[in-house]
């Protein structure tokens, strides 16, 4: 617990900082890649793409630094497939002082499986609702540290109306990821829970 009151995460977590993601790819993405940067921008609240143009990932982390954004993400691909997401904490931990600081931590996830939400039957829409979050599976020290990565994408003041839930599952050290909307069906007796995949 100690720890997680002087991570660099604690900030989000007791929601005194709000993340803001700049999204972008590798240089000359193919159009399919464009599928998947619409499915991530409807998954995480306050992300923003950025075209790559010609731009190295060092002027593209000074332009985040200097409007305030707190995470890089950037895509990678083989074959019009996405295969690769790189994420960066740009926001410099708490306890350094001086002027030269540093963010970090970044970490690499190899992306597989994807299914985009227009090729899930009858899938529903996203709303703009800031979703709830599940961590699942992160029992480890190094998985309580990913997991811990991986909520500072979201905001913590989940908007309960909106009835969307981002679902990160560790299993094996492979994070299944799902973002989903869920309905209350209201019988006599019993309440039943129906899940609209996005």
């Amino acid at each position: 617990m100690a720890d997680e009151m002087e991570d660099e995460f604690a900030p989000y977590f007791s929601d005194e900082i709000r993340p803001k993601i700049l999204l972008t790819t590798r240089p000359m993405p193919s159009g399919e890649l464009f599928h998947f940067i619409g499915d991530l921008m409807r998954f995480f609240p306050q992300l923003f793409y950025y075209p790559r143009k010609s731009y190295s990932i060092k002027d593209i982390c000074r332009y985040a630094i200097n409007r305030d954004f707190t995470h890089l993400m950037v895509l990678s691909e083989k074959s019009k497939v996405c295969n690769g997401m790189i994420i960066s904490h740009l926001r410099p931990s708490p306890d350094h002082v001086g002027g030269n600081a540093r963010g970090g931590p970044t970490a690499f996830f190899k992306v597989s499986n994807v299914i985009k939400s227009t090729d899930v039957p009858n899938h529903g829409n996203a709303s703009s609702h800031v979703p709830e979050l599940v961590l699942n599976g992160f029992g480890t020290r190094l998985g309580h540290r990913a997991g811990r990565f991986l909520g500072s994408l979201f905001p913590h003041n989940a908007q309960f109306k909106g009835r969307q839930v981002a679902t990160f599952h560790n299993q094996r050290d492979f994070i299944f990821v799902r973002h989903h909307r869920y309905v209350f069906f209201f019988f006599t007796h019993s309440v039943n829970f129906f899940f609209l995949i996005l």
